[in-house]
């Protein structure tokens, strides 16, 4: 019985670093989405601020 319970504890942690790889790459995947997310909202300010800008010379 005890010999089952370790296999499977030595199975689970040879599976660690597979299972690390794949957080990671999530991780990594969701850094990207957020880099670029803060990237538009960066374009978008910087348009309105243009914008406002303008709008405030021309008065």
């Amino acid at each position: 019985m005890m010999e089952k319970k370790h296999k499977k504890e030595a199975k689970d942690m040879a599976t660690v670093p597979e299972k690390l790889k794949e957080a990671n790459a999530q991780v990594d995947l969701r850094i990207d989405d957020i880099w670029e997310q803060a990237e538009n909202n960066l374009k978008r300010l910087e348009e309105e601020f243009r914008h406002r800008k303008g709008e405030s010379n021309n008065k």
